[in-house]
């Protein structure tokens, strides 16, 4: 017992004049890099400090859109000289492309109005595709987009994109130049 505890204590004996030897190596500190300048976040159209996270949950959001630098300084001026980061929340999406198409189509205004403000028994489609999950942020990219047509479809027509469970087909697709 007493033989490994010599053991034990001429070891770190050993271990401390290498280190004081300089035989035993600190570790190297890097040059602390500046932090990046934050962009501006918007979570739906109001400013906020900070991360977007702290102020929505990652699945409460729609869309993120970062502006090119440019359009970002042409917009806000030189406080946006870092950039611009929108973040959109899934509801926010939802009220302005429902607005949006509102505006664009009296048949997708009306069955909104049918359907007391609902969209439960509204299947979307874009350029043929049918939308399925979280397709908010593709819709609300669209709702002013005067290049897409905009059109209302029955059971019928939602049979020939294999659609069975719902009332209504809002079909959007590209105008043809």
């Amino acid at each position: 017992m007493k033989n490994a505890l010599k053991i034990i204590f001429l070891a770190f004996i050993t271990l401390l004049s290498f280190e004081r030897s300089g035989l035993a190596q600190d570790t190297v500190q890097l040059p602390k890099r500046a932090a990046k300048p934050m962009p501006l976040f918007y979570l739906d159209t109001k400013e906020i400090k900070g991360s977007f996270l702290s102020y929505a949950k990652a699945d409460d959001i729609g869309l993120v859109q970062v502006l090119p630098l440019d359009k970002a300084i042409e917009l806000h001026g030189d406080k946006a000289k870092n950039g611009i980061t929108y973040v959109f929340t899934t509801k926010y999406c939802v009220e302005q492309y429902k607005k949006g198409f509102s505006d664009r189509s009296s048949e997708y205004k009306k069955v909104l109005k049918d359907e007391h403000g609902s969209d439960e028994r509204i299947q979307y489609i874009i350029d043929g595709k049918v939308l399925k999950g979280k397709f908010e942020g593709n819709l609300y990219m669209l709702r002013n987009n005067p290049r897409y047509f905009l059109k209302i479809i029955g059971p019928e027509g939602l049979e020939l994109y294999g659609v069975t469970d719902k009332a209504f087909g809002f079909v959007i697709t590209k105008r043809v130049s």
